[in-house]
């Protein structure tokens, strides 16, 4: 499934934001030093435990006028959700180090990403023309941007992001 371009180019700048401050590269930083003792308590502790069902393969469900879809990946909790919503934003953050990590790197590492991001963030939300502008100056930035974003919001977030209303 591809991505429907106009609902998902507003989106780029914070998506390809996401994307580079999910950098987790780095030492980690240095040791602390110890604390000083303090009074003997006792506590208890109640310990729960939950399971996560996933499902692969990508299945729809129809039941009336509800469209479920289940994608293949871990990062899609089920809940409905739109392109600009919360859930959507951390269901593709996810996908980025998860099933689609390697079209986010394809297109982090493209040549035209800084000037790309640059001219679409200069772009007013319901400036599509702005956008297409964009598209058209750095088409293979543009693909590699519409295929990264496809395979986390149609393919890997299909309930967090609307994949029904937004992937062809």
């Amino acid at each position: 499934m591809k991505l429907k371009l106009f609902s998902v180019l507003a989106l780029g700048g914070l998506l390809s934001a996401a994307f580079a401050c999910g950098d987790s590269s780095g030492d980690g930083g240095s040791g602390g030093s110890g604390g000083s003792g303090g009074d003997t308590t006792s506590s208890t502790t109640k310990s729960t435990s939950s399971s996560t069902k996933a499902t692969t393969g990508g299945m729809t469900t129809t039941t009336g006028m509800n469209t479920t879809t289940t994608g293949m990946g871990m990062c899609d909790d089920g809940t409905a959700g739109t392109i600009d919503s919360q859930i959507c934003t951390d269901c593709i953050i996810c996908t980025q180090t998860g099933n689609c990590s390697a079209e986010w790197q394809a297109y982090a590492n493209d040549p035209n990403y800084d000037a790309y991001l640059a001219c679409n963030q200069a772009c007013a939300a319901d400036d599509d023309a702005c956008f297409q502008a964009c598209s058209d100056m750095y088409p293979d930035t543009d693909d590699a941007f519409i295929a990264a974003a496809s395979c986390s919001i149609c393919g890997e977030c299909p309930n967090n992001c609307d994949a029904a209303n937004v992937c062809m």
